[in-house]
């Protein structure tokens, strides 16, 4: 799979920085680790194993399979998989599709035992989205009266398609043939016998994680999380406190790293992340690297992990946080962008201050407030706001007179934690989304 943005994770976690032409500002920096030049070379390595690894570009992968097999039938039994982009190799299917025989565990928490292989002739047919189909021809002298209810059907990262230019890509991550695109299921078998133990879960289902809560607490400057792998349990995840998470606090127009404290119970499953020498006010960004929480022993089968994906931003979870205050973190747009004129246009932004302060609109600065035009990727200057209504809570931004956004333009506005309200102390705007430096674009067109 192909992504407009790719990174790499090198030294501590990194990831794209967002450019675009337009007027200089002080932005926050996106970057949590090492130079730009070197994490520049990391995304343009990161794209190119990417390309090189999905082929195509698309992910050569199962989408359905079916087929009803009979236990004692005296018929050939036949059960077919469906593959997405790519025409399977037949000679790849022997290594690449292993179909089992089973055998019960010896408890019920435990998974189905493989038997010897199950042998199968297949024959394989394109069609017309670009895939194909493979069809399991199982002799019924194969499947005797008693089979157990189910075989296990696996296919491995050595199943190829397009003359070996494809590898499976289970996990759907854009990169071909890793250990986590392995796949197992389970057909099942009509009138076979009843078994004890259960299925594997595939590599590519992900460990449970409740990511952390909307604000740190005042009281004690943490924030709270848990985790289980894919079982519900607890005792086989990673150590939590080995570098997963990485905090920064914002600091004079940037985020400087801090040293949180991280905490996590394996007999419960629940963490906490707390920051020590806050006060109130203060703005913090915790990012966890998702591809990192993992199982430490195989959990119905295989490692999970809370995200297979290795070289995209999709590994990277993040959350803004404001010490002490969990109502000023939303805004939204309002009314007609353009104030129904091709002059002296403007935006409507409507906050949720905290309590009873209103908008401090003295704190929205061109460092702490952009427009930008989406549709044309450009930054647009603003000329001046000013509060539109006695709650102190609609924010109206003014384009220059010499302005003109054509109709159906799409624009976003960026707010930053330097926007704040006037409670004492004042309390920084602040998100939830997974964002970085821009913590919040409310879209919209003209």
């Amino acid at each position: 799979m192909k992504a407009t943005i790719r990174a790499i994770f090198v030294a501590g976690l990194s990831f794209a920085m967002l450019t675009a032409c337009g007027p200089t500002l002080s932005l926050f920096t996106p970057f949590l680790g090492g130079s730009q030049t070197a994490e520049t070379a990391a995304i343009t390595a990161a794209g190119t194993a990417q390309s090189s690894g999905s082929g195509y570009g698309s992910p050569f992968a199962r989408t359905t399979s079916a087929g009803t097999l009979t236990a004692g039938a005296t018929e050939i039994q036949y059960y077919t998989i469906t593959f997405q982009n790519g025409i399977v190799d037949a000679n790849s299917m022997a290594a690449g599709i292993l179909l089992y025989y089973l055998q019960s565990a010896s408890s019920s928490t435990e998974t189905y035992v493989r038997g010897s292989l199950l042998p199968y002739t297949a024959t394989v047919v394109g069609n017309t989205s670009g895939g194909s189909i493979v069809t399991l021809a199982i002799a019924a002298a194969n499947l005797p009266a008693s089979t157990t209810a189910y075989v296990e059907l696996t296919l491995t990262k050595s199943l190829t398609a397009n003359g070996g230019a494809r590898s499976l890509d289970s996990d759907l991550d854009g990169v071909d043939g890793e250990d986590e695109d392995e796949f197992v299921l389970y057909p099942a078998v009509t009138s076979g016998t009843a078994m004890t133990g259960l299925p594997k879960v595939s590599p590519s289902s992900t460990v449970g994680f409740t990511a952390p809560v909307a604000a740190l607490v005042a009281a004690t400057g943490t924030v709270s999380f848990s985790a289980a792998d894919v079982a519900g349990a607890y005792t086989t995840l990673v150590d939590l406190t080995s570098g997963i998470f990485t905090m920064y606090k914002f600091t004079s127009g940037n985020w400087a790293a801090v040293t949180p404290t991280v905490t996590y119970d394996t007999a419960t499953g629940n963490g906490t992340i707390a920051v020590a020498g806050w006060a109130a006010g203060e703005v913090y960004k915790l990012k966890w690297d998702k591809y990192a929480i993992a199982e430490k022993s195989a959990v119905r089968g295989y490692v999970h992990r809370l995200s297979t994906a290795q070289l995209s931003t999709s590994r990277l979870g993040s959350a803004i946080f404001v010490i002490g205050a969990t109502t000023f973190n939303t805004a939204a747009l309002a009314g007609t962008p353009d104030g129904g004129t091709d002059y002296a246009r403007w935006i409507d932004v409507v906050f949720t201050p905290s309590g009873s302060s209103k908008l401090n609109v003295d704190t929205v600065t061109t460092s702490t407030l952009r427009v930008r035009d989406t549709t044309n990727a450009r930054w647009v200057n603003w000329s001046s706001v000013g509060i539109q209504d006695t709650a102190g809570t609609t924010l109206r931004i003014f384009m220059p007179s010499t302005f003109q956004g054509a109709t159906g333009d799409g624009y976003a506005v960026y707010i930053y934690p330097g926007v704040t309200d006037t409670a004492s102390p004042a309390v920084p705007f602040g998100s939830l989304a997974n964002t970085d430096g821009n913590i919040t674009a409310l879209t919209g067109t003209w």
